[in-house]
């Protein structure tokens, strides 16, 4: 269940960031996208491991959506 729920809350994050960048993504994008989903729906963000570093975690659901330059 846990899995599934996890599942869900990536392709919710997903879907958001596709909706919001609909043109050529990039990791300034995904910068600015942490801050506003963090204001607007912190829940979907994952909590960093240890002291992992927040931004890698969002990159991590985001793989593929935007170029890494």
């Amino acid at each position: 269940m846990e899995k599934e729920a996890e599942a869900v809350r990536s392709n919710r994050v997903r879907q958001l960031f596709e909706a919001r960048y609909t043109k050529k993504r990039t990791w300034d994008d995904v910068l600015a996208f942490h801050g506003w989903l963090y204001k607007r729906y912190p829940h979907l963000l994952r909590k960093p491991t240890n002291d992992g570093d927040p931004y890698h975690e969002l990159k991590l659901d985001l793989h593929g959506l935007y170029d890494d330059v």
